[in-house]
């Protein structure tokens, strides 16, 4: 956190960053060294730059401070956004990138309305805890592991990053695992977290409960998806939205994928296909999604030929 800080970032920005990187990518968040962050200053603030945009880092201590908001003229365009300092940004047109619960204070009940948006307080966070082990042994896991799932079980997938991490093969195991929709573990600490990984983890790596523990972390995540709960899909909202000047992306748009990275990027895709209709130079970017198959395929097509609400 103190590299980020030292690049421009505050602590709600390095928290973030964290809380995200170790939902969504399988190697503990500790391990993202200082060279890796000027990388991804240099490229990303390179791209933004050359593309003629601003890149405002502040943002961040807007958002998190509840200070920031859309602003509108005229018969309820969206033209820019107000910083916490007052600052306003002016644009053509705004791309929110935020998830629901981070959009809804931007956006008042009017202009959610205006923008046919579900009611944004009705999306729920899924929160993680993600557990990271260092043993002093190969304790011949899996690459990729999945427990069933079972009311007294914590994490379900586990993963072993000697098989996944280049240059990691033949080191003594590091497994990654989470705890999804976490809520049941919220109320325990560290040691009892890891402890019951590591039980867990010996129910199909025998090894992990004779093997040294030499290290341990635990990463709580407040939401690394919004909960796919029931009328999740019919509430998804398009990018386009009938608010002129708005356009949406993120994974809990509609992309016709799970809340995924890659349904994160796909959104992003599509809403700079409706900024760039906008503009009259139509273009296809996204990637089609890939049609169900296997069982999947044959439950949505049995699915599609009942009536709303046919059990």
């Amino acid at each position: 956190m103190v590299a980020i800080r030292r690049h421009g970032g505050d602590e709600r920005a390095a928290r973030a960053l964290f809380e995200r990187f170790a939902a969504a990518h399988p190697c503990p968040a500790e391990r993202l060294r200082r060279p890796a962050l000027r990388l991804c200053r240099r490229r990303a603030g390179g791209t933004v730059y050359r593309a003629g945009a601003q890149l405002h880092r502040g943002a961040w201590r807007a958002r998190a401070a509840g200070h920031a908001g859309t602003r509108t003229v005229g018969e309820g365009r969206v033209d820019g956004v107000l910083l916490a300092d007052g600052a306003r940004l002016r644009a053509d047109v705004v791309v929110s990138a935020l998830p629901p619960m981070a959009l809804a204070p931007l956006l008042d009940r009017d202009r959610q309305r205006a923008a046919a948006l579900p009611a944004l307080d009705w999306f729920e966070p899924s929160p993680y805890i993600c557990c990271y082990l260092w043993f002093d042994r190969d304790i011949k896991a899996e690459r990729f592991t999945s427990h069933l799932w079972s009311p007294e079980r914590l994490n379900y997938d586990f993963y072993e990053l000697g098989q996944i991490r280049h240059g990691w093969a033949g080191r003594p195991s590091v497994i990654a695992s989470n705890i999804i929709y976490s809520h049941r573990a919220a109320h325990m600490d560290d040691d009892a977290i890891v402890a019951a990984t590591v039980r867990e983890l010996a129910e199909f790596a025998p090894d992990a409960a004779s093997a040294k523990l030499l290290h341990a972390r635990v990463h709580r995540v407040p939401m690394a998806i919004p909960c796919p709960l029931v009328g999740f899909e019919e509430r998804r909202p398009a990018q386009r939205t009938p608010l002129p000047g708005l356009v949406l992306a993120g994974d809990w748009t509609q992309t016709r994928m799970p809340c995924t990275m890659e349904g994160a990027v796909k959104s992003g895709f599509l809403a700079a296909e409706v900024v760039l209709a906008d503009l009259g130079r139509p273009e296809t970017l996204a990637i089609e999604a890939r049609l169900y198959d296997g069982l999947a395929g044959v439950v949505r097509r049995v699915a599609a030929g009942r009536p709303r609400g046919c059990p």
